[in-house]
């Protein structure tokens, strides 16, 4: 009914993994900059988060997200469940996070703060150089449209060999996989001064 899609998770997961705490953190510190977070924006930061990971030898992959070219940039489906988990214990939205838009505000419960620390300085506290990677790689870029001009140029460099030049980004934006209306949409909203 329209009545439950409105009604924010009261209650959610309290148990955390690695994944869960990760994605909780980077919100917390979305957030701690002073900066709304929205989905499109958590999208990003778990892409971002996700390469990290895979760059640190030794260094196993919690998350798992199988992401695709999509709409805003890289996306992934597997996600959902993450934030579904999340949702009404650790990260919180106007509505449920499974009903979310892309632009719609999800934030951190302060309350978790201490219990969050905790964990990542204990369990997992392996992937705190990860944390402080994906933080550098993200600065100066937290906006919706500074995560995903970020993501979809690393995107296109990373996972389609896209030469890093301004005519060779500007050429496979034409061709994004999100579909025509997001390689139109990519190409008028992503400005030669913003990919250079």
């Amino acid at each position: 009914s329209s009545q439950y899609l409105n009604v924010a998770k009261r209650s959610g997961v309290e148990k955390l993994t690695p994944a869960r705490a990760l994605i909780a953190e980077l919100v917390r510190r979305y957030w701690v900059l002073g900066m709304e977070c929205s989905l499109l924006e958590i999208q990003k930061l778990a892409w971002f988060l996700e390469r990290t990971i895979e760059k640190l030898p030794d260094t196993q992959n919690p998350l798992k997200l199988k992401f695709i070219a999509h709409t805003y940039g890289p996306y992934a489906n597997r996600l959902g469940h993450l934030l579904n988990n999340l949702d009404g214990s650790y990260l919180h939205c106007n509505k449920r996070i499974s009903d979310a838009g892309i632009n719609d505000v999800i934030w951190f419960d302060q309350d978790r703060k201490d219990f969050l620390q905790a964990y990542l300085k204990t369990e997992a506290k392996e992937y705190s150089q990860v944390l402080e990677y994906t933080a550098e790689l993200i600065d100066g870029f937290e906006s919706p449209f500074g995560m995903e001009l970020l993501a979809t140029v690393d995107w296109l460099l990373s996972q389609e060999d896209v030469s890093p030049t301004l005519p060779a980004v500007r050429e496979a934006l034409k061709h994004w996989d999100g579909g025509a209306d997001a390689a139109a949409r990519k190409s008028r909203l992503f400005d030669d001064q913003s990919l250079s």
